[in-house]
């Protein structure tokens, strides 16, 4: 669609939008003017008529002037979903592969580190039972040295820099056990079980109110 084109529908949904609004503001004066008695409810019911006659009307002018628009918007959006999707991919495997890398480091880290925590704890015993025979004072226990490199944690390149965090994440294991201030009420199922017939849920308090309908031209 081209820029003319979109200035166009610009146009037209300004001078549709100030027809409107000049008779929207009409019937609001009249509206908040009007005493409704026995005799003022028959014009009452004569604008929420009006009412709704221009309310349809608008929204089908509106919807003719944004349906093009929101359908090119839909398909400019699924144009570049498809065209990115090889690079979402290609970002989830690569992040995968480094993070595995990131975790087999660690792992071999720590396997080294019990290791020589474990050379240094026999030697440790030894070292204090020498003493204990010689009667001299235990020595400390020498600092763990670890030669296994630690996990890279930041790697940059001319095209940027890739660095490994830790963050904060969750997941649902038992839902019965969320206090209730995490839950969310699910309001679109209670109305369509209440549209449906529904009259008794635990909690909640389903009852009948009065409602004007009205139904233009």
């Amino acid at each position: 669609m081209t820029e003319r084109a979109l200035s166009l529908f610009d146009d037209a949904a300004v001078v549709q939008a100030g027809q409107f609004a000049a008779q929207c503001r009409e019937i609001e004066e009249e509206a908040n003017s009007l005493l409704v008695d026995e005799a003022g409810s028959i014009r009452a019911n004569e604008i929420l008529g009006q009412v709704a006659t221009v309310k349809k009307e608008a929204e089908k002018i509106r919807t003719s002037l944004v349906k093009p628009l929101n359908d090119r918007v839909k398909e400019i959006n699924s144009a570049f979903k498809s065209a990115l999707a090889p690079l979402n991919n290609a970002d989830k495997t690569l992040r995968g592969k480094l993070l595995d890398l990131h975790r087999e480091q660690e792992r071999r880290r720590r396997e080294e580190e019990e290791r020589v925590r474990k050379l240094l704890e026999e030697e440790q015993k030894k070292r204090e039972a020498e003493a204990k025979e010689k009667n001299k004072p235990v020595p400390p226990p020498p600092p763990i040295v670890v030669e296994a490199p630690p996990p890279i944690v930041s790697i940059k390149t001319d095209s940027g820099t890739t660095s490994i965090r830790k963050v904060w994440d969750w997941e649902l294991v038992d839902i019965n056990e969320v206090p209730r201030e995490w839950l969310i009420l699910n309001d679109k199922a209670v109305n369509a079980a209440v549209r449906t017939g529904i009259r008794n849920i635990p909690g909640i308090r389903i009852f009948e109110r009065e409602q004007i309908a009205v139904r233009g031209r």
